[in-house]
């Protein structure tokens, strides 16, 4: 009896160490599979931000480059204007030695002139102002790209 007592004890125990192996094994699985799940979530979130990134730096390229077009079109703009304002300074010259010469009737004609070199003076320290916003801009935006 004692021997068979022995023996059935010892088949509890031992189905005891394949329940709780199996209990062990079921909690790895478990893991493994949560592990997985949070690899590929990680995967996922990197290849979500890599994607975002890359977006980021075409969308800053881009701007960059129509910032670039810009101010290439602002640079024209002011070497039109300069000329223009120096040609408007060099008419209100000659419309003053003139005015000296012929009186009253050329004097209307040098205010004309004074007053288009101003507005083209004008527009120069506008499109100037313009270019050092584009430029601003052009720097923002790289320093943005480059976080």
């Amino acid at each position: 009896r004692a021997a068979v007592a022995t023996a059935v004890e010892r088949r509890r125990s031992h189905l005891e160490r394949i329940a709780a192996a199996e209990a062990d094994r079921v909690s790895q699985e478990a893991r493994l599979q949560a592990s997985t799940a949070a690899k590929d979530a990680l995967s996922a979130v990197a290849a979500c931000l890599a994607s975002r990134d890359a977006r980021l730096k075409r969308a800053a390229a881009e701007k960059r480059k129509t910032t670039e077009v810009s101010i290439r079109a602002l640079e024209g703009t002011c070497a039109s204007l300069t000329h223009q304002a120096s040609d408007a300074e060099r008419r209100a010259r000659q419309a003053e030695l003139q005015a000296s010469k012929r009186a009253e009737d050329d004097a209307s004609s040098l205010q004309r002139a004074v007053a288009v070199a101003s507005d083209l003076s004008e527009l120069l320290r506008e499109a100037e102002a313009k270019e050092e916003a584009s430029k601003k801009d052009v720097e923002a935006l790289d320093h943005a790209a480059a976080r």
